[in-house]
Parts: structure tokens; sequence; C-alpha cells
């Protein structure tokens, strides 16, 4: 029995799923540019749609301004870490 129904219950063999591109480590600004420098150099082939190309400047964008951010939060982090070792120090010399 070789009909449709036979041909419709065929499994078709198992294919590899699409390979996906790992994820760059954008942590930092140079990270951020390169991926940036990609998509322009995609868009200026026509190898990316516009809006796509769009969405992704945005999202690198607000990367970008996370990184500020997180950068201005360490800095922070690190002087008031000075400043309390500081007054731990010249409390200790004036007891």
């Amino acid at each position: 029995m070789d009909g449709p129904e036979e041909k419709a219950l065929a499994v078709a063999p198992p294919t590899k799923p699409a390979r996906r591109r790992r994820a760059a480590g954008l942590l930092n600004f140079a990270s951020a540019a390169r991926e940036m420098a990609q998509v322009y150099r995609a868009l200026k082939r026509d190898e990316i749609d516009p809006r796509k190309a769009n969405a992704m400047a945005y999202v690198l964008s607000q990367l970008c301004e996370l990184l500020v951010v997180a950068d201005a939060h360490q800095r922070i982090a690190r002087i008031e870490e000075a400043i309390a070792k500081a007054r731990d120090i010249a409390g200790t010399v004036k007891r």
C-alpha cells in the first residue's frame, strides 16, 4: 500500500536546528561599536532590512547608555570605598 496515507505518515529525517549566532559579549564600548559597525556595513550592502537595522542600532545605543551608567556606579562605589577607608585610617590615627 503506497497511497497518500502512507506518504503522509512517512517521517522526514531529523534536521539540524538552524545554528544560532552566539551573542557577542557586548560588555564594553568596543564590542558595542564593533556590533554597530557590522549593522552599518550590512545595511550599506543591502543585506539587512533598514527597519531591522534601525531597531538593532537603537538597542545598541541603549546598551551604550547602560554601560555609561554601570561604569558611573562602579566608579562611585570605588570612591565611596576609598573615602570610608580614609576615614577609618584617620579615625585610628586620632585616637
